[in-house]
């Protein structure tokens, strides 16, 4: 996993420099936040993949999902204020993660109550609007924030 989160960083960050379009403050926007993301998504990855027996480890799962999802919007935000041409995509972009963060403790707080339909419904309400997260992440130019786990 480690060498494929590099390479992505690797890339982001040369097409940040590369003279694509935007202007320079938005090319090193979305060279930071693609690293970012690239970071945080191999984090994620590592947490998701583990296989929690119990409401317990559930719960401390999703507690660590969202402890790594918070972080990252945490690290985007200081990248503020986003250049004029994107501000409203990316605060568009911000307000996504959030909410994701959002659900992710919703889940553990389901986990933790051992209640399988909140739980269930904290998801797929993350699910569901991780399409829009992702296309906003487009919106704005991310290459990395904006592929799925």
């Amino acid at each position: 996993i480690g060498g494929a989160i590099a390479a992505g960083v690797g890339a982001s960050v040369l097409l940040a420099d590369k003279g694509e379009d935007g202007s320079p403050e938005l090319r090193r926007l979305i060279g930071r936040a693609d690293e970012i993301c690239a970071e945080s998504r191999g984090r994620f990855q590592v947490v998701a993949e583990r296989s929690p027996a119990g409401p317990d480890a559930i719960a401390r799962q999703y507690d660590d999902l969202a402890a790594i999802s918070q972080d990252a919007l945490v690290a985007l935000r200081r990248l503020a204020p986003a250049p004029r041409e994107v501000r409203d995509r990316w605060q568009d972009y911000l307000r996504l993660r959030r909410r994701s963060v959002d659900y992710l403790r919703r889940a553990r707080d389901a986990a933790e109550a051992r209640d399988q339909r909140a739980f269930d419904r904290a998801l797929a309400r993350n699910a569901g609007e991780g399409r829009r997260r992702f296309a906003a992440a487009r919106d704005v130019g991310l290459e990395q924030c904006s592929r799925g786990g």
